[in-house]
């Protein structure tokens, strides 16, 4: 008889499934004989509760092949048990599914992973839904719901999960978060207007709150007051702000709160249309995002901003006849370059009853980038403030440009008389163009008479002139445009000339509208425009059109340096125009066409001498510039744009 000894692995140092159980029949204490053919086994061998591989070891001393194993292995028994494994007590908002899955495990009756188990989840209290209901158990005995969106807020949201043959179900439970909105989200409003605002869960259900107007429940008579039904009145005035912010708090818990702005809109005076920018400048050093608000002439029934690149979108009713959009940084700042002060970013679609297109309007926003430090401001009073080139006014009412008012105030406000020029920026950016103009004139042989209005814009002697800025992308006081307003304090008023005529307020088609103040746009009611190209004498006539280049139409022409008291009459060379008979939108780099000749003789034999001449005609220039501002004066980095335009 030979001794044989059954162990488990563990006796022999081994750890494969040490869980094991091996039940032997002991004789003397040892082990089994084996029978008369040799064999031995164990009474019975039960398995690891555990899935995995089990080993029977067989040892007897001295015998060739010992020890001996045998292997088993051993799965899962039937699905015995449900269990919560992910997304119970979670906290969510009415109408939103919850941020993490409702899941569960499955096992069986000794806490194996039970795979392929069907799952059923249902929504057992609150009303929410679900999406995917029904799942299976994955390798690791895990079940997911897809989604669970909850129920109406105050409801108890509870979620069953059961599967078949399981002791059950694994119950959920989720707290509904109350998540406000107020409408509008934006409301426009004028002095004394009034606007109505809603609050609401997330599933439309109306709210117990009470209401607040910048912090303060009830709202003040400088900001505005709101009733406990949301209806808001503007005050007579406008605070010291453009907008104020409207806040419904929640009556059951004071804790959660939802706001709106309210933006104060001046009266469109002229029935034109604008719009206005809050803030009113991008700072390119600390991106964010900028609200704009368009109030346009009362055709128009809706808006669409279109940007240079990506989808266009309509822009919200605000109100008052009010439409308005957030421009994101990053559209704000697509393309812009360091230093250029602003940046077309896309356009602008008014569209009127049915659908029917009125007008696409450039869009172009202010921006300020790191090459524009801060400015020394100083305060001048509760409405103005002053940096060293612009000085900052606020008035609550429409302003765009430069009327005797506000000159007259800005030249008190600066210590008087002391300018030759006033130039005033908008404080909405209109739709009209930039405009400059005399206030006085006492120059002989410019085809001006003499006459002074000066007096109305507050002058005494020495303003001679003023510029109307409408709107912000136009005001830069180093740019063309601006020295071409200026040169309408002496020109271009001769349109009484068989030659010039209908030159209006700017040049025909001809050498001397190849110069800072151009051509007048006949069909446009002869508003300015560029003439881009030279004319070159054939000595027959006629002229060819060449091309021209940036520089030389950024510089006063001969003829209007003369007229400006900057060059003799003998230096100015004899000027070629072409007849009204050409259409100026025909006119094309290459072509020969007619011209007649216009000599600085004819100008004199017309309008006489120019008196002061050259030698004695002023050289030098002061001019101020004022920015106008409504509902406050302007923020430090607004400031320093302001200046960086000089």
């Amino acid at each position: 008889m030979e001794l044989v000894t059954y162990s488990n692995l563990s006796e022999i140092g081994a750890s494969d499934n040490p869980g094991a159980v091996h039940t032997v029949v002991p004789l003397s204490g040892t082990g089994t004989p084996s029978d008369t053919l040799g064999i031995v086994k164990p009474t019975s061998w039960t398995l690891s509760k555990t899935v995995g591989k089990n080993t029977l070891v067989a040892v007897s001393s001295g015998l060739a092949g010992s020890p001996m194993f045998r292997t088993a292995f051993g799965i899962a028994g039937p699905a015995s048990a449900i269990a919560k494994s992910a997304g119970d007590q979670q906290t969510g908002v009415a109408g939103q599914a919850v941020a993490t899955q409702p899941a569960v495990k499955v096992t069986d009756v000794n806490g194996n992973v039970a795979a392929g188990v069907p799952v059923s989840f249902s929504v057992a209290l609150g009303g929410g839904s679900l999406t995917g209901a029904n799942a299976t158990t994955d390798a690791l005995g895990i079940a997911k719901v897809g989604s669970w969106t909850l129920g109406s807020a105050g409801a108890t949201q509870t979620l069953v999960a059961t599967a078949p043959g399981v002791v059950g179900p694994a119950v959920f439970s989720a707290t509904v978060r109350t998540l406000m909105v107020v409408s509008p989200a934006v409301a426009a409003v004028t002095s004394g207007a009034a606007a109505s605002f809603s609050a609401k869960d997330s599933l439309g259900n109306a709210l117990s709150v009470t209401w607040r107007v910048n912090g303060v429940d009830g709202g003040t008579a400088q900001a505005g007051f709101i009733d406990g039904n949301g209806h808001f009145s503007a005050p007579g005035s406008l605070p010291l702000s453009d907008t104020v912010v409207v806040t419904a708090v929640l009556v059951s818990d004071t804790t959660t709160k939802a706001s709106s702005v309210v933006v104060f809109i001046v009266p469109d005076l002229h029935g034109l249309g604008y719009h206005v920018a809050l803030p009113r400048v991008v700072d390119a050093t600390h991106p964010a995002g900028t609200r704009f608000v368009w109030v346009p002439t009362a055709a128009v029934t809706s808006m669409v901003f279109v940007p240079l690149s990506g989808p266009s979108f309509p822009m919200a009713s605000i109100g008052n006849g009010a439409f308005g959009f957030e421009l994101d940084a990053g559209t704000a700042l697509a393309g812009y370059t360091l230093g250029a002060m602003h940046n077309h970013v896309g356009y602008v679609d008014h569209i009127g009853a049915g659908g029917g297109f009125i007008k696409r309007e450039n869009f172009v926003i202010n921006v300020r980038d790191a090459t524009m430090p801060d400015v020394a401001v100083s305060s001048i009073g509760p409405s103005a403030q002053l940096a060293p080139h612009i000085l900052n006014i606020r008035s609550d009412s429409m302003v765009l440009g430069a009327t005797s008012e506000i000159v007259s105030k800005s030249l008190s406000l600066l210590g008087g008389d002391k300018y030759d020029f006033v130039g005033v920026l908008a404080n909405v950016t209109g739709t009209v163009n930039r405009t400059g103009g005399a206030v006085r004139n006492d120059i002989q042989g410019i085809g001006t008479s003499f006459y002074d209005g000066s007096s109305a814009y507050g002058g005494a002697g020495r303003l001679q002139g003023v510029v109307s800025y409408p709107g912000d992308a136009g005001f830069d006081a180093a740019e063309r445009g601006t020295l071409h307003e200026m040169g309408h304090r002496w020109m271009v008023s001769a349109v009484n000339d068989s030659v010039l005529a209908p030159g209006c307020g700017h040049w025909p088609p001809s050498t001397m509208a190849y110069g800072i103040m151009g051509i007048s746009i006949l069909k446009v009611d002869c508003e300015g425009g560029e003439f881009p190209f030279k004319l070159a004498p054939l000595g027959n006539g006629t002229v060819r059109v060449d091309f021209g280049n940036r520089t030389d139409i950024g510089l006063f022409s001969p003829m209007e340096l003369y007229i400006l008291g900057m060059l003799p009459p003998d230096s100015v060379p004899v000027q070629y125009v072409i007849p009204p008979s050409i259409d100026a939108d025909s006119i094309r780099v290459g072509k020969i066409l007619p011209a007649m000749t216009y000599t600085i003789d004819d100008f004199i034999a017309k309008y006489g001498e120019r008196v002061p001449s050259s030698a004695a005609s002023q050289r030098n220039f002061s001019a101020a510039f004022v920015v106008m501002s409504y509902g406050r004066l302007l923020t430090a980095s607004e400031m320093a744009l302001g200046e960086s335009q000089f």
